[in-house]
């Protein structure tokens, strides 16, 4: 069975007033909060994809015609079915704090602090770590940039 989506002329209506909406909030808020968090997207989708009016094969709802993987990145989209709404959480302010704070948890420990170099190859041979470059003077490696 061919699933049926909205006329072309009416995805560009809603196409057209959720983008009037995007720069309308964009322009109040400084442009902050108008993509949700990467959970926010996993819930969403989840929610789409049990719905009977998503087109698996081309990843689409069949209500409104839009591509659900980019529906559900907006905090000012929601479902036309009411099955998920608009986002009012501030993703800048919640997300990216706690990314900010755990950053250095997040480090691996065993990363190499200083490099460690190869055996060298003759006079000139050069060795690149960490966006640095050293050379092999004959006795030792001297760094070239800072």
């Amino acid at each position: 069975m061919e699933n049926k989506y909205p006329s072309i002329p009416e995805q560009g209506k809603n196409l057209g007033k959720f983008a009037f909406e995007i720069v309308k909030r964009a322009l109040a808020n400084g442009g902050a909060s108008l993509i949700v968090s990467e959970k926010v997207q996993r819930e969403r989708i989840e929610i789409c994809k049990k719905c009977p009016r998503y087109d698996d094969l081309q990843h689409r709802c069949t209500e409104c015609g839009c591509h659900v993987g980019a529906k559900v990145r907006f905090a000012l989209d929601s479902c036309p079915l009411n099955k998920w709404k608009e986002s009012d959480r501030d993703w800048m302010g919640e997300e990216y704090e706690h990314i900010l704070k755990n950053l250095d948890k997040e480090v691996p420990k065993n990363i190499p602090t200083e490099p460690i170099f190869p055996e060298p190859q003759e006079i000139g041979h050069r060795y690149e770590w960490n966006y640095k470059q050293w050379e092999w003077n004959g006795s030792e490696w001297k760094r070239l940039t800072d």
